[in-house]
């Protein structure tokens, strides 16, 4: 006959019949293990909870300004998608350009604010045009 091992025995014992360590009476032994190891560090848990929120205070204000940084790209990546999304529109208007000649001429518009309010001040489309075909050269 074949002797079960012992993970075998822990695994088929039933609660009532496994074995519980002599320092475990309802849950206390496992309280009075971590407040010993919280003693022996030289800390008690309250001061040990205000040294780590302590540590938490002081990354308060880096945080925010991580996140008002990460709030300023995304507004700033918003309008740029808006101002890219204009420009596509109001040079698609102009008859006689291709779609390639559409997004060159964005690109070149997109970064260059003194060109792109000249664009948006001339008024005929053939102006528009002569001001995009000239862009393109």
């Amino acid at each position: 006959m074949q002797h079960p091992t012992v993970v075998e025995a822990e695994t088929q014992a039933t609660p009532s019949t496994r074995k519980l360590p002599s320092n475990h009476k309802n849950g206390v032994g496992s309280i009075q293990i971590a407040k010993k190891r919280a003693k022996k560090g030289g800390m008690t848990t309250n001061s040990a909870i205000a040294n780590v929120s302590s540590q938490l205070g002081e990354l308060k204000p880096i945080l925010f300004k991580a996140v008002e940084a990460l709030g300023s790209i995304t507004g700033d990546r918003d309008g740029d998608n808006s101002k890219q999304a204009a420009l596509i529109k109001e040079i698609s208007k102009i008859d006689g350009l291709t779609r390639g000649q559409v997004i060159d001429a964005t690109m070149a518009l997109v970064d260059n604010d003194p060109k792109t309010k000249l664009f948006y001040a001339l008024e005929s489309d053939e102006d528009r045009c002569y001001f995009i075909k000239n862009l393109l050269r």
